[in-house]
């Protein structure tokens, strides 16, 4: 029983580490579907170390959070089952990008629902590398994992107030500590307007959200809603990773140090161009990153 424990510990944290960074994710959890119905949490991992031969040693994937079939969060990440070490590198949305299928050649307006394979194939040629798993979800899966933990309590840093668009979106949320519901944490991760860098003080903030996230996942008060977070994101996310291929890594995962994951910002420089902002992405610096540096650029920046 402590063997199952400690194993049901250690892949907790994990998956909703990774739930959370996409505010909801944990990509490689999504079709378990038939097997989460017929098994309880305990019995689905213990069958899992008879899987776990023939692992790679690395894996790559690509978390994607959409509104609107904009893709407003993008981040790729690295999971080293050897050093057991996440990397993670934030690919601003308006980064700019020459794409037929792209409307106003920022990265967010390529997916738009129906061009999935072009959105990746953009993604590898930009980072030159190649992604194994992808998992896509909506602001709804984000609204309902943050009511199923009780919210997030979180310091927001400035009087965040907007509202437009089409659809319209309002935006309301006080200076200060304060714990966000589903809405208002929706509301905080799509706010980009009143930052001095925009789309990059975005994506600051996302990863405040994230260690606020993560640490109010883990509280042991929360832990009985482990189940009703996994049901939720089975419900509102696809991926490409087949039931066999989550099984065979969740027994190479042990327990991760949520602080000492490596998160950086994809290299850009801020430009404008025909009257609207982008950001250029530094292609050279952003692949020695992800080859050879990661470690270093998180500790610099």
């Amino acid at each position: 029983m402590k063997k199952k424990k400690n194993i049901y510990k250690s892949m907790s944290k994990l998956f909703l580490m990774l739930i959370f960074l996409a505010i909801g994710i944990w990509i490689v959890l999504f079709n378990i579907n038939n097997v989460f119905k017929s098994n309880t949490v305990s019995s689905l991992l213990t069958s899992v170390i008879d899987l776990t031969s023939n692992t790679k040693e690395e894996i790559s994937f690509l978390i994607v959070g959409t509104n609107d079939n904009l893709t407003d969060t993008i981040i790729y990440g690295k999971y080293n089952t050897k050093e057991n070490q996440l990397y993670l590198m934030s690919i601003p949305r308006d980064t700019y990008i020459n794409n037929t299928k792209c409307i106003g050649n920022k990265i967010n307006s390529l997916y738009r629902g129906k061009n999935l394979d072009e959105f990746l194939k953009e993604i590898e040629n930009l980072l030159d590398v190649e992604i194994d798993y992808y998992g896509i979800f909506d602001s709804k899966l984000v609204i309902e994992v943050v009511d199923a933990v009780g919210g997030v309590e979180i310091n927001v840093p400035q009087r965040m107030y907007y509202i437009g668009g089409d659809p319209q979106i309002v935006i309301d949320l006080k200076k200060g500590l304060q714990v966000l519901n589903g809405k208002k944490a929706e509301q905080f991760l799509r706010y980009r307007t009143g930052y001095a860098n925009a789309d990059l003080g975005r994506v600051e903030a996302q990863r405040e959200f994230i260690k606020a996230f993560i640490k109010t996942v883990l509280k042991p008060a929360n832990m009985k809603n482990i189940p009703k977070v996994i049901k939720i994101s089975l419900e509102n996310m696809s991926t490409n990773a087949t039931t066999r291929e989550i099984m065979k890594y969740i027994g190479e995962f042990k327990e991760i140090d949520i602080n000492n994951i490596v998160s950086v910002t994809m290299p850009n420089t801020p430009e404008y161009i025909g009257g609207l902002s982008y950001v250029i992405a530094d292609k050279e610096e952003a692949r020695k990153i992800i080859k050879e540096d990661w470690k270093k650029q998180a500790k610099e920046e």
